[in-house]
């Protein structure tokens, strides 16, 4: 998987946490997982170089938003139905 570039699993029922590994495919430009079942994230998405497209909308992830560690070259994210606060 070392050069996987997208990752699509939208509309599965997924459930549990996105693994930390995620994080080891620095070549990854897309991760689509809305309407899930996904309580939280356990990837370090700041280290995705790649990534440009983030959609996990409609999940039940609850997450503060430097939790996220968005990466900053993201040009489209969907966190429709996401649980966010500022931190505390």
């Amino acid at each position: 998987m070392r050069g996987t570039r997208g990752s699509i699993a939208a509309y599965n029922d997924i459930s549990g946490s996105i693994p930390a590994q995620v994080g080891n495919l620095k070549a990854l430009e897309r991760i689509d997982l809305r309407h899930n079942l996904l309580t939280s994230m356990q990837v370090p998405l700041a280290q995705l170089p790649s990534l440009r497209w983030l959609q996990l909308g409609f999940n039940r992830i609850s997450a503060t938003l430097p939790s996220l560690n968005l990466p900053t070259q993201l040009t489209q994210i969907d966190l429709a139905q996401v649980r966010l606060s500022a931190a505390s």
